[in-house]
């Protein structure tokens, strides 16, 4: 068990991801995967933009620092946030996909989905839901 563990990362643009945990444990069987507990991830954009994500859990791959992502999942950039049961977070591939239950907000509007995909890199976001269910969004007052 390792207390209060951080790794950093660079991608290919300058801009850093970082991740922390109060507490990680290493998978006996996969050397490279650290299963986290309270963690606080952020990455930094070149221009000081930053999104933070929390978590209860998540399990980080130190190698390519793929990095999944569970319970009460919340991701805040600016005045948005986005809650989830899952995020995967794709740093090598700029992507991040938020699964299951997700709810993303701001102050003018609440929008409920299954799958929510947002391009790390243009912050564009990509709203889905499973089997043709309807995409539920209520305007704020």
């Amino acid at each position: 068990e390792i207390i209060n563990l951080s790794y950093e990362k660079f991608d290919i643009i300058g801009n850093k991801y970082l991740i922390k945990a109060k507490k990680g444990i290493l998978d006996s069987k996969r050397p490279n995967v650290v299963n986290m507990k309270i963690v606080e991830a952020s990455l930094t954009y070149l221009n000081n933009e930053r999104l933070i994500i929390y978590s209860k859990e998540a399990i980080f791959n130190k190698e390519n620092f793929k990095t999944t992502f569970s319970k009460n999942v919340k991701l805040i950039y600016q005045e948005q946030t986005l809650e989830s049961d899952y995020l995967e977070f794709l740093i090598d591939k700029n992507i991040a996909i938020f699964r299951d239950n997700v709810k993303y907000y701001n102050q003018d509007f609440e929008a409920f989905a299954d799958i929510v995909n947002i391009n790390l890199l243009t912050k564009e976001i990509d709203i889905k839901s499973k089997n043709q269910k309807k995409i539920k969004i209520k305007k704020n007052n």
